[in-house]
């Protein structure tokens, strides 16, 4: 199990702080905050193939608006129309 620092909670507060901004701008970037996550997981060592990675690594994409959660929306979309 990895426990965030301090630090690292510190650094995740500020993130939110600057996503909510950023929202309320109608700019997409809580992405940043999975993929950061993500990151410090594997600088932890933990497998790729870990459930909790993976996840953050799959809501990354689709909170930026990319990958296969992203294209089967827009299909979803497309076709409910």
């Amino acid at each position: 199990m990895t426990t965030l620092t301090t630090e690292q909670l510190a650094q995740l507060s500020v993130m939110r702080a600057q996503a909510q901004a950023d929202a309320a701008a109608g700019i997409k970037s809580y992405y940043k905050i999975y993929a950061q996550i993500a990151d410090w997981l594997e600088a932890a060592g933990t497998p790729l193939t870990d459930t909790a990675l993976r996840w953050l690594r799959g809501a990354t994409q689709a909170n930026k608006g990319e990958g296969a959660i992203k294209i089967a929306n827009d299909t979803q979309w497309k076709g409910a129309a």
